[in-house]
């Protein structure tokens, strides 16, 4: 009967839990007193039903979610004459994975959970989003895990908008707007009649708070950066970093500050406490400590002038004891583990943050593909590998038209050229020609052929055509780099599929990689890579341990898993 009339009960999967539990895996059915009261919630719940409403034709439809802590939900409305009527109620009971989803992940979820649910509606119509969680800037940021970019995906082919959510009309909704948890600068100010009029007004007496604690690392392997964030609405968002120059300590503290208050303002803050444990940082922006040198002066001109966008801005000391989470994170980033048991998102910094404070503002002609693109993109290092990598494909292509004449490779070279350009490839399903210049590739032959294409062909309107072509090449783009993380990301499973993981664990011999200052100038490449064999005392982290060498002396510091490897004997 629930199943049946999910659509007219607000929040249904979280009521109807007690039912739930009593059909799945069947153990005997059990009457308790908590399915009783659910029971007797429906029954007075059902004596009272919504009417709903249909909507008109384009006409623009808003929905609000909850989230609790095994189920999700979201109520599709329609205003009518500034009444909020609802059209559908969308309930989803979580899995045991799906628990332990971060707040924001289970509002996104719940979202497209909705667009699979009632597609027509989403097809047909523009929906509103009305919600305090800052899920735009979460689905458009490259800063998540597959899970959001796969969400994203889906949500991008629907016109879906999100708008900060500061009203609530009607009593069927009432009950649906209790996100997370209430605000504790947020209150009710109004409350009128329960049948679709206004039962409340939310009034924001200040600007919530970001909280951000930051710290930098800098040694012998690199530097790095690690952010721990937490929202007003009390959800905590790691971040690390890995500095691809070279950085002091206290530049790396400076980048860690200028990182997260960058990071807050593009989310949304107004208002942020900051917590770092480096005395001279946070000593050179209250004023008390003077900036000598001239590295420290431009890391606080950029603090200065993030500050200024702030309308509440306070840096506060802690001690390292005080600061763990975050160094642990910066810590992270200077070494390069892997297979880690949360999903951490570490990132390269390949130069120092620019601040537009105090700069002469450039004005910038023009934007868009250039001739010399390619080629800047080849000298650059990051670039190389990628050659080398299409540079196989065209060796392979030569080798196959010139069988034995290996001397005719100048003449075959244009044509696998435009072989490979105009080939889709597996990993996006474009081919380089479109994504470079937006439109597809015809070949010489087919201009030859009597075809509707060559025969309608008109210089004006063929001119349009590639003007728009070349207005969504962005879009074209973005949903081939989206395509090609699916695939990489599957790869990826197929791979870890068919590995068996093997953790290192105490008593264990391994072998230590040879880093830094203990390798042996004078050996050059033909020295050894790993040093050992030393046995593993105990667990200092997560995939980090101590060791002892075979005549017990002690390694001074914990080696991470990354540098170790099992030794067989």
């Amino acid at each position: 009967m629930t199943a049946a009339l999910n659509r007219f009960i607000s929040r249904s999967a979280d009521r109807c839990r007690p039912f739930f539990q009593l059909l799945n895996k069947w153990k005997g059915f059990e009457w308790t007193e908590e399915c009783e009261v659910a029971f007797q919630q429906l029954k007075e719940y059902l004596s009272c039903l919504p009417i709903m409403s249909r909507p008109d034709i384009d006409e623009v439809l808003y929905a609000y979610i909850a989230v609790a802590d095994r189920a999700v939900s979201l109520v599709l409305i329609r205003v009518d004459n500034n009444v909020q009527k609802p059209i559908y109620y969308v309930s989803k009971s979580l899995h045991e994975a799906e628990v332990h989803y971060l707040p924001l992940e289970k509002a996104i979820l719940v979202v497209v959970h909705a667009t699979r649910k009632l597609p027509h509606y989403f097809q047909s119509h523009m929906v509103v989003v009305l919600t305090q969680l800052p899920l735009k800037s979460v689905l458009c940021s490259a800063d998540y895990t597959s899970k959001i970019v796969k969400w994203g995906t889906i949500l991008g082919a629907f016109d879906v908008r999100y708008m900060s959510c500061t009203s609530v009309k009607g009593q069927v909704l009432a009950d649906l707007v209790t996100e997370f948890a209430e605000p504790t600068i947020e209150e009710s100010v109004k409350r009128m009649g329960m049948d679709e009029k206004s039962v409340g007004m939310v009034a924001c007496k200040e600007h919530l708070v970001w909280k951000v604690d930051v710290d930098g690392a800098a040694n012998q392997r690199g530097s790095g950066v690690g952010l721990v964030v937490v929202t007003p609405k009390g959800v905590t968002l790691e971040k690390s970093l890995r500095l691809g120059f070279s950085a002091t300590n206290n530049e790396a503290e400076y980048e860690a500050l200028v990182v997260g208050m960058d990071m807050v303002q593009r989310m949304g803050g107004k208002a942020v406490q900051m917590f770092s444990d480096s005395q001279l940082v946070v000593g050179q922006v209250e004023g008390k400590l003077e900036a000598r040198d001239p590295r420290m002066q431009e890391y606080l001109t950029q603090v200065r002038y993030l500050q200024s966008k702030f309308e509440s801005f306070t840096l506060s000391h802690v001690s390292r004891s005080g600061n763990t989470h975050a160094d642990s994170l910066a810590n992270l980033a200077t070494s390069s583990a892997q297979g880690l048991a949360r999903v951490i998102l570490v990132e390269d910094l390949c130069k120092p943050i620019k601040s537009n404070g105090n700069h002469i503002q450039v004005h910038q002609v023009r934007v868009g593909p250039s001739w010399m693109d390619p080629i800047v993109s080849f000298l650059k290092d990051d670039g190389n590998g990628q050659a080398e990598a299409v540079n196989k494909v065209i060796v392979s292509g030569l080798k196959k038209r010139l069988d034995d004449a290996k001397g005719r490779w100048v003449k075959e070279l244009l044509h696998v050229l435009w072989t490979y350009r105009t080939t889709p490839r597996r990993s996006t399903g474009e081919i380089p020609f479109s994504m470079t210049y937006g439109a597809e590739a015809v070949i010489p032959l087919e201009t030859g052929f009597p075809k509707m294409r060559a025969s309608s062909f008109t210089p004006s309107d063929n001119d349009s055509l590639l003007e728009k072509s070349l207005d969504l090449v962005e879009e074209r783009r973005e949903i081939a780099m989206v395509q090609l993380a699916c695939y990489q990301q599957k790869l990826k499973q197929g791979y870890d599929s068919r590995v068996n993981p093997r953790p290192l664990a105490p008593e264990d011999l391994v072998l230590r990689k040879v880093l830094g200052t203990a390798k042996n100038p004078a050996w050059g490449k033909l020295g050894p890579n790993w040093e050992g064999p030393y046995r593993i005392t105990s667990v200092a982290g997560i995939r980090v341990y101590y060791l002892v060498d075979l005549d017990e002396k002690i390694v001074r510091h914990p080696w991470n898993v990354s540098n170790l490897r099992r030794y067989y004997y």
